[in-house]
C-alpha cells in the first residue's frame, strides 16, 4: 500500500497531503463520527479523504460542504481539484463560500482575520467559545446563554440553533429563571408585601417588581441599571433580562458594586458565561471579589475571628 506522499491515480501528492495537514481544516474524529468507514482504525482518515472521501461527497468539518463548494464553483469541479485543497489556496483569498452558512467576506472583516490565516481554520478553533459567528445576524453569547445550564459542554451554538426542531422563544420569566440572577430568598425578605400575600417571587418581579425598580439579587440594582441606560432604554423591557441576555457582555454593570468586564477576564470566564451568575455561585467561598476596588484577601484579614466562613466577604462590608 502507497504512503499518503505518493502519487498515483486517487492517491494525495505529498505537497497537497502537507498543506491540508496543517491547515487545520480536516478534523479527524468528526470526519471519521459523521462518516463511518469500514476498517479505519488505526487508518490515516485525511489520506482517505484526499483519495475519495471528497469525491464521495464526506466532508473535513462541518462547516465545509464539498458538494456545495463543487457546485458553486464549476471550475474546480471540472478540473477535478480537491475542494477544500482549493479553498485553502485561492477560495478563501477569493471570499469563496465553504459552505452556504458562513460568509468569508464578512467574517474576515468583523474579526480581523489576517491575511495569513484562512477564515474557516479561524472559525474552527473559536467556534465553541461563543466569539464568533460565521455570518451576521447571529450572536453565539446569547444563544448560549439562552440554552444555560442545560447545554452540554462543547456544544457548537450555530449548529445547535441550525439543528433545533422547533424556534422556542423562551418568555421573560423562563429566561430569568435559567440565568441563574433571581435570588427568591433575597426577593422575598426585601419584599414584605409579596411574601405576606404568598405571591410567587419570580411571577412578581417579571409582572410588576421590575418596573417598580424592586431588586432581584443584592449586586442587581435595577433602577441604577435602568438609568445608565438613558434614553436607549426600550419601554417595558425587563432589566434583568436584557442584563443578562447582552448588557452583561457589553461591559454594562449590574451595579456600582459589580464589574462584569474585570470579572471575566480575572476568573477566566468564557465569554458566552455570566459573570454575575457565576459570582453569585461563588461569593461565599471567600476565593472571588466582585470588583477590582475590594481588596478581598486584607478584608478576610481584617474581619478575622468575627466573619466566619461561608459568608459574603463583600457584602459583610456593605453592612459595616
Amino acid at each position: 500500500m502507497r504512503a499518503p506522499g505518493e502519487a498515483a491515480c486517487g492517491e494525495p501528492t505529498a505537497s497537497e497531503y502537507r498543506t491540508l495537514a496543517r491547515s487545520n481544516l480536516f478534523l479527524p474524529e468528526w470526519y471519521a463520527g459523521t462518516c463511518p468507514l469500514t476498517g479505519t482504525e488505526g487508518a490515516d482518515l485525511l489520506a482517505d479523504f484526499c483519495r475519495s472521501g471528497w469525491r464521495g461527497g464526506r466532508n473535513p468539518n462541518p462547516y465545509f460542504d464539498c458538494a456545495y463548494y463543487l457546485e458553486q464553483n464549476p471550475g474546480v469541479r471540472e478540473a477535478g481539484v480537491n475542494p477544500l485543497l482549493h479553498y485553502l489556496l485561492d477560495g478563501d483569498r477569493q471570499a469563496r463560500r465553504p459552505i452556504a452558512f458562513f460568509d468569508p467576506a464578512w467574517y474576515r472583516g468583523t474579526y480581523a482575520v489576517p491575511p495569513t490565516l484562512s477564515c474557516l481554520e479561524h472559525f474552527l478553533a473559536r467556534r465553541l467559545d461563543g466569539l464568533v459567528s460565521p455570518v451576521p445576524g447571529f450572536d453565539p453569547a446569547r444563544y448560549l446563554r439562552l440554552q444555560a445550564p442545560q447545554a452540554p459542554a462543547g456544544l457548537d451554538p450555530f449548529l445547535h440553533a441550525r439543528s433545533s426542531q422547533e424556534a422556542v422563544v423562551p418568555s421573560v420569566g423562563e429566561v430569568i429563571a435559567a440565568s441563574g440572577l433571581f435570588d427568591a430568598s433575597f426577593y422575598l425578605m426585601n419584599n414584605p408585601d409579596v411574601r405576606e400575600a404568598g405571591l410567587d417571587p419570580l411571577a412578581h418581579f417579571c409582572s410588576h417588581g421590575a418596573g417598580e425598580g424592586r431588586n432581584p439579587n443584592l449586586y442587581f440594582d435595577t433602577a441604577w441599571y435602568t438609568a445608565q441606560r438613558g434614553p436607549a432604554w426600550q419601554t417595558g423591557e425587563n432589566a434583568l433580562c436584557h442584563y443578562y441576555l447582552a448588557g452583561e457582555a457589553a461591559g454594562l454593570r449590574p451595579s456600582v458594586h459589580f464589574d462584569p468586564l474585570w470579572y471575566g477576564k480575572s476568573y477566566g470566564l468564557a465569554a458566552w458565561q455570566s459573570a454575575l451568575r457565576h459570582y453569585l455561585q461563588h461569593r461565599r467561598g471567600q476565593l472571588v471579589s466582585p470588583n477590582p476596588d475590594f481588596d478581598l484577601p486584607a478584608y478576610l484579614a481584617l474581619a478575622a475571628g468575627r466573619l466566619g466562613p461561608n459568608r459574603d466577604a463583600h457584602a459583610d462590608w456593605r453592612r459595616q
